[in-house]
């Protein structure tokens, strides 16, 4: 992300995100069902093993692919710590992060009982969620790199905004009026894309907070606060669901309301970035820029 971040002009920048979080939206969705297969096929250890060794795949093409981007190295270079401590000295950093928090603990929240509300309130059958998860997975696909273009064109407060109301709706009535006459797979396909137009929102503009220096530092706090909300949203939603006897699960509705009380905050968030970063001292501009 930081490499993509230095060498994608901002103009461009929301473009080129939604292009890779199409990657991340496929993963998202391919990896429910392949970890199914896999613990199908094996023990339920068998998808962390599998897990393991793709990131080791991973590692070796970053090796091999990717730009080192290592110019910089022969610039001055203060401190670590002083480093951190400059970004999280300023207001729109963490406002900024705020917005990430906000926008995962919110989906968090819900994402991962989709499934198991599906097959035990539904009746959804398990052999039918590779095909839900495709279906989420092509809509990712058709639409991530469009969104990005609209954010270029329209900015991170507009698009970001849109794609939150609209994925209230969908929650509302998904979730919480629970509503039986649209099928399953239209619900979920809707659900991802407006999740879609929401985190390339945010994640373009988040681009946009550091200067080019700070840019990887900022966002390896970014995937802290990622990392921490996401666990966040999981944990809020186990201490409220419970099962009944029959393995129904119970209060669905209500972590749908959490979902989207949460995702509320990401608009309002939004703006402030966005019209803090249009103030003529952005990013910092008033500090010398130090190569990380």
């Amino acid at each position: 992300m930081s490499i993509l971040s230095d060498v994608v002009p901002i103009e461009r920048r929301g473009r080129a995100l939604g292009t890779v979080m199409m990657a991340f939206s496929v993963a998202s969705v391919v990896g429910v069902p392949v970890g199914l297969w896999f613990a199908d096929h094996g023990t339920w250890q068998t998808p962390f093993l599998a897990t393991g060794a793709l990131a080791l795949v991973a590692a070796y093409a970053a090796w091999r692919v990717v730009p080192s981007m290592r110019a910089h190295l022969d610039a001055p270079r203060e401190p670590a710590l002083e480093g951190f401590r400059r970004i999280l000295s300023r207001r729109t950093t963490w406002l900024s992060y705020a917005t990430t928090a906000a926008a995962m603990m919110g989906a968090f929240v819900l994402l991962p009982n989709i499934a198991g509300y599906l097959q035990a309130n539904q009746g959804y059958a398990r052999a039918d969620l590779p095909v839900l998860y495709m279906c989420g997975g092509l809509v990712s696909l058709a639409s991530l790199r469009a969104i990005g273009g609209l954010v270029d064109r329209f900015g991170s407060f507009k698009v970001g905004t849109t794609g939150t109301l609209c994925l209230s709706l969908v929650l509302w009535f998904g979730f919480v009026r629970q509503s039986h006459e649209v099928p399953v797979v239209v619900v979920f396909m809707f659900l991802m894309f407006f999740n879609g137009l929401r985190n390339v929102a945010y994640s373009t503009l988040s681009t946009k907070v550091p200067l080019p220096a700070e840019r990887a530092r900022f966002q390896s706090l970014q995937s802290i606060v990622q990392h921490l909300a996401t666990s966040a949203g999981g944990l809020l939603s186990t201490a409220i669901l419970t099962t009944t006897p029959s393995g129904r699960l119970v209060h669905v509705d209500r972590i749908a309301w959490i979902s989207i009380g949460i995702g509320l905050l990401v608009p309002p968030l939004l703006f402030v970035v966005e019209r803090a970063l249009a103030r003529p001292d952005a990013q910092g501009s008033l500090v010398p820029a130090v190569a990380d």
